[in-house]
C-alpha cells in the first residue's frame, strides 16, 4: 500500500434500541475486523455510526440530527429484540423513524442503500404476553419485508458470523461495493461452514 492511498468511506448506520447493545458492539467489532483484513486493501473504509455516537445541538430534536446520518448511509443495519424504543414525535421509536427514512431513500434513489434488518429470536414464553414494546417489534417485523434482507437471529448463530456472510466481505471481492452486494443465506452458511 502506498502512502497516497485514498480510501472511499462507506457509512454504515446501526439502528437499534437500548436492549441490543451487545449486538451493536458485535457489529462494530465485525466492521473493524473487516477494515483491518480486507476493506482498506480494497480501497474502502467502513465506518459504523449509531444514535449513541451522535450529540444533539441546543434546541434541536435529537432524532433530526440522527436522521442526517441515516440520509448519508450506504448501509443500514437494524437490530430489534424485545424493545421497540421511545417515540420521537414522528414515529413510535427512533429505529422506526430511521427505517422509514432509509426505506424512502431506497424507493426513490437509483443507487439504493442496502437495508439489513435483524430480529433476535424471542423466547416462546414471552410471546404469550408480549407487552406493548415487544408487540410493536412483532408488528414491525410483519410490515418490514423484502426486498430488504431480513432474518431472525438464533442464539446459536453469532451476529458476527451473519455479518461475515452478509457480504461486507463478498462485496469487496466482486468489486461492486457499495451498490451491489453478494447476499448469502446465513442458515446455509452455518450448515456449510460450521
Amino acid at each position: 500500500m502506498g502512502k497516497n492511498l485514498k480510501l472511499e468511506q462507506v457509512l454504515i448506520f446501526i439502528a437499534s434500541p437500548s436492549d441490543v447493545s451487545p449486538a451493536r458492539e458485535c457489529i462494530r467489532r465485525a466492521i473493524d475486523r473487516i477494515n483491518r483484513l480486507l476493506a482498506k486493501q480494497a480501497g474502502y473504509l467502513f465506518e459504523a455510526i449509531g444514535w449513541e455516537d451522535i450529540r444533539s445541538g441546543k434546541g434541536e430534536r435529537a432524532q433530526e440530527i440522527i436522521n442526517h446520518y441515516v440520509d448519508a448511509a450506504h448501509i443500514f443495519i437494524g437490530v430489534l429484540h424485545q424493545r421497540f424504543g421511545s417515540p420521537t414525535g414522528l414515529a413510535d421509536s427512533g429505529t422506526e423513524e430511521e427505517f422509514l427514512r432509509i426505506e424512502a431513500r431506497w424507493n426513490k434513489e437509483p443507487l439504493k442503500p442496502e437495508i439489513w434488518m435483524y430480529f433476535k429470536k424471542v423466547s416462546p414464553d414471552r410471546l404469550d404476553d408480549p407487552g406493548p414494546q415487544l408487540s410493536k417489534v412483532l408488528e414491525f417485523k410483519k410490515v418490514s419485508s423484502p426486498p430488504f434482507f431480513i432474518t431472525s437471529l438464533k442464539m446459536s448463530l453469532p451476529l458476527r458470523k451473519v455479518l461475515k456472510t452478509h457480504s461486507l466481505i463478498g462485496c469487496i471481492h466482486i468489486g461492486e461495493f457499495p451498490y451491489k452486494l453478494l447476499i448469502v443465506d446465513p442458515e446455509n452458511w452455518t450448515k456449510n461452514r460450521g
